[in-house]
């Protein structure tokens, strides 16, 4: 998954999905790349910008839906009539996919390619909704998510950016309640 997600990323156009006929099998690539919680997602809505001290950002209201992502929602998604968002531990505990979410306005992008290359680093940057950058991992196959937010922390420090969020949030389910009651959170999607 990762080759294929790093490749599939980095070398289609802006907007691949103004590409008639292509809308479902592109739905179904990125439905594949950013599995994640399977019963639960959120959704993103701009409502405007604000000033923060990182500097101007846009701004929105998101909830979580206590639902299943279809192929349906996908397809929205990448038409740009909604904005979804992914969890990516699952029921057991597990990633495929995580992500340094760089919060601040307006990004240095050169300067953080730059690193990520002369670093050799196997993180694939993707621009956000609201003006920053998320930096994603992936795997091959799934595995435990305290190792894949461990690994995303250490190369988040590696480069300096010890402030910045890490996709998993969590790397396990609460113990008082039951998991089907918790959702964990979720990040806005390419």
């Amino acid at each position: 998954a990762s080759a294929r997600a790093f490749q599939y990323l980095t070398t289609h156009p802006e907007n691949p999905c103004q590409q008639r006929g292509k809308m479902k099998e592109i739905a179904v690539e990125f439905m594949e790349i950013f599995a994640g919680l399977e019963r639960a997602y959120g959704i993103y809505e701009i409502r405007g910008t604000k000033q923060t001290a990182k500097g101007t950002k846009k701004d929105g209201r998101g909830r979580t839906l206590q639902e299943p992502l279809s192929l349906v929602h996908w397809q929205r998604h990448l038409k740009g009539a909604t904005s979804i968002g992914v969890i990516p531990i699952t029921d057991d505990e597990t990633c495929q996919w995580g992500c340094i979410d760089v919060d601040e306005y307006p990004v240095d992008v050169e300067h953080l390619q730059k690193l990520i290359k002369d670093m050799s680093l196997p993180l694939v940057p993707c621009l956000t909704k609201s003006g920053g950058l998320h930096l994603f991992l992936f795997t091959n196959a799934p595995i435990p998510a305290f190792k894949f937010k461990s690994k995303l922390e250490e190369i988040a420090a590696a480069m300096g950016r010890t402030q910045d969020e890490i996709f998993p949030k969590q790397y396990q389910w609460a113990k008082q309640l039951p998991k089907e009651k918790q959702t964990g959170n979720w990040l806005n999607m390419p």
